[in-house]
């Protein structure tokens, strides 16, 4: 074998290599298991990779609500709140997340409602970059009986037109789970400008109905953010922690948005110390009034990164949690009561909460207005 050969094979080794360091496989199942259901009202990250909306009124985000009592992503302003998805299917009734089926669900999914009338319910993946889709899977089964059927499918946007991956597939109420996908050993080229938009409808029935859906895509391509950290709060001289959730990613690097370099563990900064810089959690320990600043995270693999959006660490100007209990409330008062009359400070707290060098009534009096809604001492 000639040194050129050699070199030149060596070279395709190394570019394969590094390509399996940056092929993932996402979901919409693990992207709810890994992200969580919203609260009442919450809104989703815009720039996240995966992104709930209605196709009407310029496909409206979804927003976080309860159907019953069960949280979602939802469209408050329609009857029942829908369309929605959001809740795990399981056939383990011990994991199944939202009870409104005709017969067990065959396999583990996400409630996906098929839209109404002329709507459809939409999951948007953003590649966040140049990336190669090497295979995509849609699983779905009509669970329910209110319409007949459902149509689903899998389109790749792309500026300029549509390439219909998964074609529009009617999945016909209570029949067999379909698994649907697109064929083999076809790739497809993504730009930060693609998307991946797995859809489901009634085929302008005004019906509501129960679908099952899991709609799997293998990717090559740069990490990518599927939450970006949410603002944390901590009192002074506690531990504050800042979550980024990454498809994708080998490595992570945290920064502070005020300070140009990036961050490192052990290092003190403004009296506070850094851990899991180079993780998905980044925690400031003994946080002080100068790391009230935003933070946020690069994650990468071999093809690329992506950068989240930023936090702010909210540190409190006191601590008014003073049982360290995770709540403020009438049991602080009562636990500072306690220890200024002399019991027991299992928490070690600082009885002098008022900072003026004495642990007395003044306290009390200085936490009780806290607690109400007032300022710190």
């Amino acid at each position: 074998m000639s040194i050129r050969v050699f070199v030149a094979l060596a070279a395709l080794a190394a570019a394969a290599a590094a390509q399996a360091q940056c092929s993932y496989v996402t979901s919409l199942l693990d992207n709810r298991d890994r992200i969580g259901l919203p609260a009442q009202g919450e809104q989703q990250q815009p720039t996240a990779a995966w992104t709930y909306h209605r196709s009407d009124q310029n496909r409206a985000l979804l927003t976080g609500l309860f159907i019953g009592n069960t949280p979602a992503w939802g469209a408050p302003d329609q009857p029942f709140g829908v369309p929605l998805t959001g809740p795990r299917v399981s056939p383990n009734p011990l994991r199944n997340e939202i009870e409104f089926y005709r017969r067990t669900p065959s396999f583990e999914g996400v409630f996906f409602h098929p839209g109404y009338g002329t709507t459809d319910n939409l999951a948007i993946f953003n590649p966040g970059g140049n990336a190669t889709l090497t295979g995509c899977t849609l699983n779905a089964e009509d669970l329910g009986t209110a319409s007949p059927n459902v149509v689903v499918s899998v389109d790749l946007e792309v500026p300029g037109g549509t390439v219909h991956l998964i074609p529009p597939t009617s999945i016909v109420s209570l029949a067999a789970a379909a698994t649907l996908s697109t064929p083999a050993n076809q790739t497809y080229t993504l730009t930060a400008a693609s998307r991946i938009v797995v859809r489901a409808n009634n085929g302008g029935a005004p019906d509501e109905d129960w679908l099952n859906l899991n709609a799997t895509l293998n990717v090559t391509g740069p990490a990518v953010i599927l939450h970006s950290p949410d603002e944390a709060t901590v009192c002074p001289g506690k531990t504050g922690v800042l979550s980024v959730v990454a498809a994708g990613a080998t490595s992570y690097q945290w920064y502070r948005r005020d300070i140009a370099q990036p961050l490192n563990d052990t290092q003190i900064y403004t009296g506070a110390t850094i851990a899991g810089s180079h993780t998905a959690q980044l925690s400031v320990i003994g946080a002080q009034a100068a790391d009230r600043v935003h933070y946020y995270c690069v994650v990468s693999n071999a093809c690329g990164s992506s950068t989240s959006t930023s936090a702010l660490l909210n540190v409190l100007a006191c601590c008014p949690d003073v049982n360290d209990d995770g709540n403020v409330d009438q049991g602080d008062i009562d636990y500072l009561i306690n220890v200024v009359a002399g019991g027991p400070n299992p928490a070690a707290i600082d009885p002098d909460f008022n900072r003026d060098g004495n642990a007395d009534q003044g306290d009390v009096d200085s936490l009780i207005n806290v607690v109400a809604g007032g300022d710190c001492p």
